[in-house]
């Protein structure tokens, strides 16, 4: 993989330097001394190196046919392939023609001292990741991934390296809460709920595997592809997903997707791998509940239905054709078995989203409170029923 090759010319002053744009499928982090001038510009002034995908929106001459052309492949790039289905994935819409360098500085040093590195030892391996800073006194969140099968965690802020207590895993979310004796940290400001949306651009901010590679946290910029998405890995099922067009580095997993207000949406899970491959990250909302729940616990508890099933194709659209997961068992006593719900029973939505597969199901179901009530749309012998269950709890 190449490197950049900003022109050496300086431009005349109070112009800005142009920056040819980078190729589309050569989109993996890099070092910042490989990006020479992007977001700071000639004087140097700023610590943290952007990694744009784009120059300037407007170049004279020759240079904007160049520009415009490395638009429509990206573009091209970036939108097709397999995408979800779902109403919450991102629309086909152009990309951006430019993003604003300051702003994505911006971005990335509202939440560069929330940024850690995490370090896992085994028998005979050591893992280094990213961590997300989530309370002033030594709370650190990181992918689950990462912490798996270590006997030794540390993390490193700043030049100091603290020895880590693992706190607790979901690993229905994918993440894992630390400790450190630390005080006086600085927590990452997360972004409230619904602020997400498909096809809207964030930041990744992650750390590097040796501190001999950069002074500052490498970053990189890419679209939101979709939200609210179940994803099958080999380490288990997770229940809610932001899905996102960038490649990371597994040194930059646990760390953080920012928007640009320099707020946490996502703390990252997966890099994308290629078109059908969309990187993963858990949520803002469940990062803050996983944090409550693991730091007064050590679990994390999952509203709990108690039935299995298996999703069945819909055969049009009305009420009685809708898709839905056909219930091959009910635990007795079990939340289903006291709302009523029998086996053969097809339920095609809980508290009104549409439930077309057992992922589906499973997700709108765990990603409820144990206690809460809720309304379960079943299709019965061709008939249309609405059930109430309270669910019970299941701990992580």
């Amino acid at each position: 993989m190449g490197t950049l090759d900003p022109s050496s010319e300086e431009p005349p002053e109070g112009e800005p330097s142009f920056v040819p744009p980078i190729h589309p499928d050569d989109r993996l982090w890099r070092h910042p001394s490989e990006i020479g001038r992007y977001a700071a510009g000639a004087s140097g002034r700023h610590n943290v190196r952007i990694l744009r995908r784009f120059g300037p929106p407007t170049v004279a001459g020759a240079l904007s046919g160049v520009l415009v052309a490395a638009i429509v492949l990206f573009t091209m790039h970036a939108l097709l392939g397999s995408r979800p289905t779902a109403s919450n994935t991102a629309a086909r819409t152009p990309t951006p023609v430019g993003i604003d360098a300051t702003l994505l500085h911006h971005a990335a040093a509202r939440v560069a001292n929330s940024l850690v590195t995490v370090s896992a030892q085994g028998p005979g391996w050591n893992r280094v990741g990213s961590g997300t800073v989530v309370s002033p006194d030594g709370l650190v969140m990181t992918a689950a991934s990462l912490t798996e099968g270590a006997s030794t965690l540390t993390v490193e802020v700043g030049t100091k390296t603290w020895k880590a207590t693992l706190r607790g895993i979901d690993p229905d979310v994918g993440l894992a809460l630390l400790s450190i004796a630390a005080k006086g940290l600085s927590p990452a400001p997360l972004a409230p709920p619904g602020e997400l949306k498909p096809g809207q651009w964030v930041v990744a901010v992650g750390t590097v595997a040796t501190r001999s590679q950069a002074s500052a946290p490498p970053i990189a910029v890419g679209p939101i592809e979709a939200i609210h998405q179940p994803l099958q890995m080999t380490s288990g099922d997770l229940l809610d997903t932001v899905q996102f067009d960038i490649p990371l580095s597994r040194a930059a997993l646990g760390g953080m997707l920012v928007n640009m207000q320099g707020q946490v949406v996502a703390v990252a899970l997966k890099g994308a791998s290629g078109p059908g491959s969309p990187g993963a990250a858990a949520p803002a909302r469940l990062v803050m509940a996983d944090t409550r729940q693991l730091a007064g616990t050590g679990k994390v508890s999952h509203g709990w239905l108690g039935v299995s099933g298996k999703g069945v194709p819909g055969g049009g659209t009305g009420e009685t054709d809708r898709a839905g997961v056909a219930i091959s068992s009910v635990v007795p006593n079990s939340p289903a078995a006291i709302a009523g719900l029998h086996s053969g029973d097809v339920v095609v939505a809980v508290n009104g989203q549409p439930t077309p597969d057992m992922a589906k199901l499973r997700q709108a179901i765990r990603l409820q409170s144990p206690g809460a009530r809720v309304a379960l749309s079943v299709m019965r012998s061709e008939r249309a029923i609405t059930l109430s269950a309270v669910l019970a709890s299941t701990s992580s």
